[in-house]
């Protein structure tokens, strides 16, 4: 009896583990699979010894992941140590692709949620779906592609770039790598911009994807008050612009009334001030939604001080941003 648990205790370690030689399988597989990774799969089953019946009996082809097929991954699992889920993720196809042998596999990048499509001065927001084989952690990198080296020329992230491709040892002081796999971006100049994602695991392996993004310009058209009209202090009107040409339908505003102020409408004369004097800007409201109106007390601000009478522009911008338009010619507040 003692002879035997020897013996046995030899044969496990000696026994070589069995993986499928030649292949690699980068993409998980579940019941439902089809194609030729699940070919390949079942291939190396019943070479294996872990049997398909519907596929070694003729019955059936090869190429899709069915019950039987679910039943053969279970054993196998079993057989190397893997939870028996009958599911071929990390774990397993580490397994199968001979990751026994401490052979340390790269990150592997599912995709990336990602706008197509942007207007500058919007904030994008990119999650990166992406594993390890080997159940490690991993950090991630974004190159933008929107930065520029001096002069304006061509893109600073050009040496990094190329040294992410060629996994240079240098590469973890050339860029900063985080553990959060969701970034946000803003493009401040229009464009069409390539984003490289870069995904590194705890030894240094590394994986790249591309994606890209369209960033167009953001408008923005004042409406009414648009220049020359008269509107009577403490009375109501609808302010109006338009926004439909900011790709955004949850675009906001801010709204602000500019004073043009001269010697010919603020001073009693040459004597008494000088000219010109300094604009001022009144602000109406801000966060308004780009899509609505704004109905705005004649005469009052935000918090419904007074705003004398005069001669204004009308200015409406794009909420956070320096993308504003103006009332066309002046239009004045009287009493």
């Amino acid at each position: 009896m003692k002879k035997y648990i020897i013996l046995a205790f030899v044969f496990m370690v000696l026994a070589p583990i069995a993986h499928a030689d030649g292949v690699y399988f980068s993409s998980d597989l579940s019941l439902g699979s089809s194609g030729a990774d699940v070919t390949t799969l079942q291939s190396f089953l019943l070479n294996n010894g872990f049997d398909i019946p519907a596929i070694s009996t003729g019955s059936s082809a090869k190429g899709y992941f069915g019950q039987q097929t679910k039943n053969a991954v279970m054993k196998y699992q079993v057989s190397v140590g893997v939870a028996n889920t009958g599911y071929v993720g990390p774990l397993t196809r580490a397994k199968l692709n001979g990751n026994a042998s401490n052979v340390n596999l790269p990150p592997v990048i599912r995709g990336i949620t990602a706008p197509t499509t942007l207007v500058q001065g919007q904030s994008g927001t990119w999650t990166i779906d992406a594993y390890d084989p080997d159940d490690g952690s991993l950090t991630y990198y974004a190159d933008w592609g929107d930065t520029v080296a001096a002069g304006g020329v061509s893109p600073l992230g050009t040496a990094i770039q190329s040294a992410i491709l060629s996994n240079h040892a240098t590469t973890a002081t050339a860029v900063s790598f985080v553990p959060s796999k969701i970034f946000t971006h803003t493009y401040n100049i229009n464009g069409q911009f390539i984003i490289r994602v870069t995904v590194r695991d705890s030894v240094g392996n590394q994986t790249q994807s591309i994606t890209n993004v369209l960033v167009t310009s953001p408008n923005v058209q004042v409406l009414y008050p648009n220049g020359g009209e008269q509107l009577t202090i403490n009375t109501v009107k609808t302010i109006r612009w338009d926004t439909t040409k900011s790709n955004n339908p949850n675009q906001k505003v801010d709204i602000y009334l500019d004073r043009q102020r001269s010697a010919q409408n603020d001073c009693v004369s040459e004597q008494t001030c000088q000219a010109p004097f300094e604009d001022h800007t009144f602000t109406l409201d801000t966060n308004i939604l780009g899509s609505a109106a704004y109905n705005w007390i004649v005469g009052t601000d935000v918090v419904n001080h007074p705003i004398p009478a005069g001669s204004y522009t009308l200015e409406v911008c794009l909420a956070g941003t320096l993308v504003c338009d103006y009332s066309d010619k002046p239009f004045n507040l009287i009493n």
